[in-house]
């Protein structure tokens, strides 16, 4: 730890600075600097999917899943797609995943601040 008035090295066990004479405070100095740049896709809450594309695949593949595995969420997708196949054999029954594709899609290209699995914003 460094003196907060002159920033010289503290000697351990030490209770006032050798350079200045300053006692440390109780409180641990907080840091000055502010990063200089916007963080990386993928850092500090950002996902590198795009907002446009799991919308376009919600609203034109989203009958099968695809905008949910594309995000994470496997079992949603999983479900999706469980249901357009069951709905194959029961005519009528694949506007359901089909419509609830579309609705997703429309949400997230829509949302203010969709997220993907891990609860990071798309970008």
């Amino acid at each position: 730890m460094n003196c907060e008035f002159c920033d010289t090295a503290l000697q351990p066990g030490s209770d006032r600075c050798s350079n200045c004479g300053a006692a440390p405070s109780v409180a641990a100095p907080q840091p000055t600097h502010q990063p200089q740049h916007a963080p990386a896709p993928g850092m500090h809450g950002i996902s590198s999917k795009s907002k446009i594309v799991a919308g376009l695949l919600g609203i034109f593949l989203g009958g099968i899943g695809v905008h949910n595995f594309y995000l994470g969420f496997t079992g949603k997708g999983i479900a999706q797609a469980a249901l357009f196949v069951i709905g194959c054999s029961i005519p009528g029954l694949q506007l359901i995943p089909a419509i609830w594709g579309l609705v997703e899609g429309i949400i997230i290209l829509t949302s203010n601040d969709p997220k993907d699995s891990e609860g990071m914003l798309l970008e």
